[in-house]
């Protein structure tokens, strides 16, 4: 992430902002820009289509070629967008060189949108210039190759961004005009696009009372890890605070307020004239938090235009995960998944709860029976019945009724006595001398030719 420092009253002047429209969609949106709203913003069209260059009507073109192409187009290949880019690279520099806050616009389903608008964020991140990233993903229509290449493009561009503000085709089209033509449906994602590049202008470039500032946005949208949540509204006269937010709620990507109940944070900017009371503007922030979740992080500013007069703008931005993007990490560390099956997949799982009872199944034959099982912690208060000896003891055949035998010990018997011919221990024979050899001479069980000393150590 490119550093940025903000002082609490520092206020980008619109002379330092440089607003780029990188590819064909990018520059369609230069042209739906609001000039009031970007009065001294220098506007710049980049396209690889020298036609092409020019629909923005911005001041300043850049034919991306560098002889890499005949002034054609891409043909879709973001490759070839990227090395034209690269090779543009002197006259991108130029171009940006001197800006405080850079924008870079592109339709990131196309070859010089996919594949240059990452280059040319590289290079006013070099320059030292704050980069946000107006990110416009393609309509379902128009196809899995294109969504691919986009996602893709997205991962590069989110890489060289401070910001991301990402803004799908496929919720931007009003539900009234669903059934609106297809030039109808471009032309209102294309008006959705520089409603929202002009708040953020305002959020960048107006002095505030309660400030809000680039930080601040990139807090909020990070950069393309979450889903955007997107509405402004703009009203005069009497309740204008609340017909303002009405029409912020009106806004596609708001969907009526439903989806700021699922913000993880969120920004409300206010841009008022010089005299608006203090209780119309608690009025409007009573209104806002019946729509934003109360788990929500808020951030909140006003900002002071005297040339909106009698009249207030509202602007509020969240940002919510949604299940395409929840994979991603964190500013620095994006990525998504490639296509296919994810390893989280309910295919995935099966298959592996498959393998595991297929594993178990063959080698259940070779385990040992089960050991029967005995609580421990009663055995030895309760007396052991006859019948839970084990079967094998059961079972044996019962021999004739004999005494316990005594241990070898009681068995041994010392000395001279017991029945029949004498036998002694070789630890207990002592020397007998002349009478070796010879039948001991016994009396009442002792030995007369041992000499006293030894008969009494027996």
């Amino acid at each position: 992430m490119n550093a940025y420092t903000r002082d609490v009253d520092d206020v980008i002047s619109p002379t330092a902002v440089c607003l780029i429209g990188v590819g064909g969609a990018g520059c369609k949106v230069l042209r739906a820009l609001d000039d009031t709203e970007t009065s001294g913003v220098r506007r710049i069209a980049m396209h690889t289509d020298a036609s092409l260059a020019d629909a923005g009507g911005a001041a300043n073109l850049i034919h991306l070629d560098g002889g890499v192409l005949p002034g054609v187009g891409t043909g879709g290949d973001a490759a070839t967008g990227r090395e034209a880019a690269e090779q543009s690279a002197n006259a991108i520099r130029a171009a940006v060189s001197g800006s405080r806050c850079v924008f870079v616009c592109a339709g990131l389903g196309g070859g010089t949108g996919g594949g240059a608008a990452p280059i040319v964020a590289s290079l006013a991140r070099e320059q030292g210039a704050f980069v946000a990233g107006i990110a416009i993903l393609p309509f379902d229509f128009e196809g899995a190759n294109r969504a691919a290449t986009a996602r893709t493009a997205l991962d590069a561009l989110a890489a060289q961004c401070d910001l991301v503000l990402v803004l799908e085709n496929q919720h931007m089209t009003p539900p009234p005009k669903a059934k609106a033509g297809l030039a109808e449906s471009f032309a209102a994602a294309d008006q959705m696009i520089g409603r929202a590049i002009s708040a953020i202008l305002r959020i960048a470039t107006r002095p505030g009372l309660i400030r809000l500032g680039l930080d601040d946005l990139a807090a909020v949208l990070g950069t393309g890890s979450s889903r955007c949540a997107f509405g402004t509204g703009t009203a005069a006269g009497r309740e204008r605070g609340g017909k303002a937010l009405r029409e912020a709620l009106a806004c596609p990507l708001i969907g009526g307020g439903d989806v700021l109940q699922q913000v993880g944070t969120c920004l409300v900017h206010l841009c008022v004239g010089e005299d608006v009371p203090v209780r119309e503007i608690e009025s409007v922030m009573e209104q806002v938090a019946h729509h934003v979740s109360a788990r929500a992080r808020l951030h909140f500013g006003v900002s002071i235009d005297p040339a909106m007069k009698q009249s207030l703008a509202i602007t509020i931005i969240g940002s919510t995960r949604d299940a395409a993007t929840q994979t991603r990490t964190g500013i620095n560390d994006v990525s998504f998944h490639t296509p296919g099956i994810d390893e989280t997949s309910p295919e995935t799982l099966r298959h592996h709860e498959e393998h595991e009872q297929a594993s178990a199944a063959s080698v259940s034959h070779d385990d040992p029976p089960e050991l029967p099982f005995h609580d421990v912690s009663t055995a030895a208060a309760v007396p052991r019945e006859p019948d839970s000896l084990p079967a094998m003891a059961m079972d044996a055949p019962a021999p004739h009724e004999v005494e316990p035998a005594e241990t070898p010990r009681a068995r041994v018997k010392l000395g001279i006595k017991g029945l029949g011919e004498q036998s002694e221990l070789s630890l207990d024979s002592v020397p007998r001398g002349r009478f070796d050899g010879h039948e001991p001479n016994l009396i009442d069980g002792e030995d007369l030719d041992l000499p006293p000393f030894l008969r009494l150590r027996k």
